[in-house]
Parts: structure tokens; sequence; C-alpha cells
């Protein structure tokens, strides 16, 4: 009868270990759950965030050719372009009279 009653206490104190450990998985499976959710998130705002960079770069360097093109076309402007007096000069007739 004592050995029944020591099985008994022994069962007993197993079960509440046992009870901890399945709370303990329990607390484990969901922080599991949690961070493989959390995993998911940040590669795909890692995604989104290397396709911002990506349009960015893309944008800069359309900026920097934009760039490149208008001090261009300033200078066959300031190269080409009449000056008033010049557009003056080309009005003048043989008189040299103006005439609109």
């Amino acid at each position: 009868k004592r050995s029944l009653t020591l099985n008994d206490q022994f069962e007993e104190c197993f079960r509440v270990v046992k009870q901890q450990l399945d709370q303990l998985n329990g607390t484990i499976t969901s922080m599991s759950t949690c961070c493989e959710d959390m995993t998911q998130r940040l590669k795909n705002v890692k995604a989104q965030t290397q396709e911002l960079i990506n349009k960015t770069t893309q944008i800069q360097n359309e900026n920097q050719e934009l760039n490149i093109k208008s001090r261009i076309t300033e200078g066959f402007i300031e190269r080409f372009q009449l000056k008033p007096d010049e557009l003056n000069a080309l009005r003048t007739t043989r008189d040299g009279f103006l005439h609109p």
C-alpha cells in the first residue's frame, strides 16, 4: 500500500510537470508563429524597400541625364541664338532704317 501511495504522489508530481511543459510548449509555439509572421513581414518590407531604392536610383540617373542635356541645350542656345542687337542688324534695310 505504501508503494501505491508513493506511485500516486510520483504520478501527481509528473502530471504537474507535464501540464507546465504543455503550457510552455504552447507559449513557445505561439512565439514561433509570431516570429515567423514578423520574419515574413520583414521580408516583404525589405523587398518593397529594395524596389524603392531601385526606383530612386533610376530617377536620380534620369535627373543627372536631364541636367546634362539642359546644360548642353543652354550652351547651344547661348552660342547660336541671335542676340537682340544681332536681330536688329538683320532687320535693318539697305537704307539703314529699322523695319519691324
